[in-house]
């Protein structure tokens, strides 16, 4: 269904009616688009969603309208008001996007439940106004190679209306999270190609993480676009010795934070904490980073 390199989708469907795809293997098809509108329930699980789909993967990490544009494996849209769930499937090629949705849970309680993303472009997309959205349990690791630039994992869309994203293993690519503003916690975060993570909306709250490993040469964790009110309490930030970023945590321009309990170890670093924005509590932090010449645990000598 669909061509090869071909952003046509395979299956295109919009009802207001219960829909169920479960056990199905989707081979050689090209994006699959589900739009649920009313109060209608949902049910996508237990599928695999082979590495062979057929629309584009390229440069861009999503649609720009550019010859070098990517497109999602799977398109969850619409305004149902029913609870709906997308668990247990395999995903091996493309993300998982979901576009002005609300009330579903990406994975589950269980290792039955998790959905497992590996391969080029994989990952969760939430964009529009996504709420009510509990992305729990997966394990999504990007593969790409070729020189592509622009690699995602979660892109979280700034949304923060009863989004919780908890207990996740998020593995490489350029920024393995972005887009954060919810309460995001007890995740394993691993491979900083620039960053590990973007924070970018008021009021995201990141705590019980840990976030491993990359290059980071950027930064670690980047509250970028004048972020206010964030907290960052209770995560370990481990460069496990190969990180060698300008700093692992930086607090930008316009932006204010609270970073409290947190570990930073094995990083090479010239500060740890860049402070450009306000640190407006700051206790608890523990360090220990023998590697950096010179270390230096907050720019602003707090």
């Amino acid at each position: 269904l669909s061509l090869f390199n071909n952003s046509t989708p395979g299956i295109d469907v919009t009802t207001t009616k219960v829909l169920t795809m479960e056990d199905c293997i989707f081979d050689g098809c090209g994006t699959i688009n589900l739009t649920f509108n009313g109060t209608n329930t949902a049910s996508v699980s237990s599928n695999e969603f082979r590495s062979n789909m057929t629309m584009p993967l390229s440069q861009y990490p999503d649609d720009f309208g550019d010859p070098q544009s990517s497109f999602p494996a799977i398109h969850l849209a619409g305004s149902s008001t029913g609870q709906k769930v997308f668990r247990a499937n395999n995903m091996g090629a493309g993300w998982l996007r979901l576009t002005g949705v609300n009330n579903w849970t990406i994975g589950g309680d269980s290792d039955a439940q998790e959905n497992v993303f590996i391969g080029p472009r994989v990952g969760v997309m939430l964009e529009s106004g996504a709420n009510h959205i509990t992305v729990r349990r997966n394990y999504s690791h990007h593969v790409y190679y070729g020189g592509w630039s622009q690699g995602n994992n979660f892109e979280l869309g700034d949304e923060n209306d009863h989004v919780i994203v908890e207990h996740n293993i998020v593995r490489d690519s350029s920024w393995a999270v972005r887009g954060v503003a919810c309460e995001f916690r007890y995740n394993l975060v691993m491979g900083a190609g620039h960053e590990w993570m973007w924070i970018t909306a008021d009021n995201a709250y990141v705590h019980h993480n840990i976030f491993a490993g990359g290059s980071a040469d950027v930064t670690g964790i980047w509250m970028i676009y004048g972020p206010k009110n964030v907290r960052f309490w209770n995560n370990t930030v481990d460069g496990t010795s190969e990180t060698a970023g300008p700093s692992v945590l930086l607090v930008d321009t316009d932006a204010t934070a609270d970073v409290e309990s947190c570990v930073f170890m094995r990083n090479d670093a010239p500060s740890a904490v860049e402070v450009d924005g306000t640190l407006t509590t700051v206790g608890n932090n523990a360090f220990y980073n023998p590697q950096a010449a010179g270390i230096k645990n907050y720019s602003d000598n707090r």
